[in-house]
């Protein structure tokens, strides 16, 4: 999301049959911005079971971020902080061992830019399948 002006403070309202919200933004500070929940899926048979956290910054500057794991026995980060001006990712890999289904969490945490709490939803399966197709051009 990219706003048009660093000399404006913007109300966003969204509003749903399941109720509503308010968010205001401040071009010129930084606003963490992460998803509630995503799904993993990883196969014992691939030789490295990697994932990533997605995280932006909705608002301006630099946004200066730190980010651990409360479930270090399903997943490892492999960044444990930084710095973006617009997006970036935090990888993890996932060190499960058995089939089944699993729920990590990564709690990342921006000062001031605000926090969030990720639940990773891991299916984690025998086999993987990929597939490769070609690209072509007209």
């Amino acid at each position: 999301m990219s706003l048009p002006s660093t000399q404006r403070v913007y109300r966003l309202h969204a509003v749903t049959s399941q109720g509503g919200v308010m968010q205001v933004v401040d071009p010129r500070v930084p606003l963490l911005g992460a998803p509630d929940r995503i799904p993993v899926l990883v196969g014992l048979n691939q030789a490295v079971m990697r994932g990533q956290v997605p995280i932006y910054n909705l608002g301006g500057s630099n946004l200066t971020w730190s980010a651990q794991t409360t479930t270090p026995s399903l997943i490892q980060l492999e960044a444990t902080g930084g710095t973006i001006t617009t997006g970036g990712a935090i990888p993890f890999r996932v060190i499960v061992s058995q089939t089944g289904a699993y729920s990590a969490y990564v709690n990342v945490n921006a000062g001031t830019a605000g926090s969030k709490q990720v639940r990773i939803d891991i299916t984690v399966v025998n086999v993987v399948h990929s597939a490769y197709f070609p690209a072509t051009m007209r």
